[in-house]
């Protein structure tokens, strides 16, 4: 399945399962530190997992960006087949939200009264670890001029 946002100047797809975010390794004398390509501060020094644990620092990354309400860099790099920092596809569609909102100079206590809903629920449709309410995301992405399309594609 595919989910693509629309607008008048630009287009976006979101193919497959979620956005992936392509990894830079260094090793050093006594770690080894991964990082993402498109988003170097997201790094950690690795114990077990680099992809679990880079996992980790992104969506606490993510979750800080929203407080902040910055934008959320989204992944350009082409990453390795293997070795990746996946969002889910649930994650990712609230990552673009929050970046069309920020676009459109929508705060969320202007969405929330907007759509006649409290600001509590928008604070947790963009919150990654509540579900996926998409009627209110497709509400909140029609105020920003985008529409949601979705399609099955081959993978």
């Amino acid at each position: 399945m595919a989910i693509k946002f629309s607008g008048e100047l630009r287009k976006l797809r979101i193919v497959a399962h979620m956005f992936k975010y392509a990894v830079r390794t260094k090793i050093d004398w006594a770690a080894v530190t991964v990082s993402l390509v498109d988003w170097p501060e997201v790094s950690t020094v690795v114990r077990k997992d680099p992809v679990a644990e880079l996992r980790g620092v992104l969506l606490r990354a993510i979750a800080g960006r929203v407080r902040s309400r910055e934008p959320v860099p989204l992944p350009k790099a082409k990453p390795c087949a293997e070795f990746f920092v996946p969002l889910s596809s649930r994650e990712a569609m609230k990552v673009m939200t929050f970046n069309e909102m920020i676009q459109a100079r929508l705060g969320m206590e202007d969405v929330a009264l907007r759509l006649s809903v409290s600001h509590q629920l928008i604070r947790q449709m963009l919150d990654l670890d509540h579900p996926a309410d998409l009627d209110l995301i497709e509400r909140v992405m029609n105020l920003a001029g985008k529409r949601i399309v979705a399609y099955p594609v081959s993978s």
